[in-house]
């Protein structure tokens, strides 16, 4: 059985491309066919994960980010963030 690739939250179309075998170390037998990604695949999954980050990042922070953002600033946000948060769970 080959296994389809999860992007943005649907299955890809194996489509005849070539897949690898993930086998048990211990046993040598072979547990899954993977797909091997296209560039596209890649594309779309960076793509998936930028807007999730985003979005994710949107909803903490109440829409006050922008994608142009330093990772610091990002970074230094989401610490103050997660210690409001810490703080009010007290």
């Amino acid at each position: 059985m080959t296994t389809r690739m999860l992007i943005d939250g649907g299955g890809t179309d194996p489509g005849g491309r070539p897949a690898s075998a993930t086998c048990d170390p211990a046993t040598g037998k072979v547990l899954e066919q993977v797909l091997e990604p296209t560039a596209e695949d890649v594309d779309a999954a960076v793509r998936a994960a930028n807007r999730a980050y985003w979005d994710d990042v949107a909803e903490v922070f109440g829409r006050r980010c922008s994608a142009s953002w330093t990772a610091s600033e990002v970074a230094r946000v989401m610490a103050a963030a997660r210690r409001a948060r810490q703080e009010s769970a007290r």
